[in-house]
């Protein structure tokens, strides 16, 4: 597979997670505006984790198109997902610790998740910052989009089998 089609594929499960928020937003018994706190710190990283790879994955094949040596490429576009990876991580973290204590207790693994989620995506993050200024090559930048999408697939699985409310079906 080479990284245009890579890429191209990254894209299109991106958006279908995006998409799917949408699904569970409307057919949520609450509306959004009306969820819990943590429910909405979930909706916020799901679009969030699956709106950054859409955005790396397109500027990578406009990238693609212009002739650039493809170490510059990879380069680039690992300068930018790195920033824009640590600046959700700022916000995830911002948006964790308005959630309070008492709906955190209530809610099974939700700080555990987090904090493992957050190490994986550091990893990924370290893993670009090294790409940017070592290897120059594609894989690490897919391997962060797939972790960055897998987050967000956990998300939209915790809110799929979570009532709006924070608590288990």
């Amino acid at each position: 597979m080479t990284p245009g089609e890579a890429l191209g594929v990254a894209v299109q499960v991106a958006v279908a997670l995006a998409g799917f928020t949408g699904v569970v937003a409307v057919f949520g018994t609450n509306p959004v505006h009306e969820w819990s706190p943590l429910n909405r710190l979930r909706v916020r990283l799901l679009l969030t984790m699956s709106s950054i790879p859409v955005a790396l994955c397109l500027l990578a094949v406009v990238l693609l198109t212009t002739g650039l040596y493809e170490t510059v490429i990879w380069r680039s576009v690992s300068a930018v997902a790195a920033l824009a990876f640590l600046m959700a991580t700022v916000m995830a973290q911002r948006g964790m610790s308005r959630v309070p204590a008492s709906e955190l207790n209530r809610s099974d693994g939700s700080r555990s998740t987090f904090y493992t989620t957050g190490a994986v995506g550091a990893a990924a993050i370290l893993l670009l910052i090294y790409n940017v200024f070592l290897l120059g090559a594609f894989w690490p930048l897919l391997t962060a989009v797939v972790v960055a999408m897998m987050a967000a697939l956990l998300q939209f699985v915790r809110l799929v089998f979570l009532r709006p409310g924070g608590t288990a079906k």
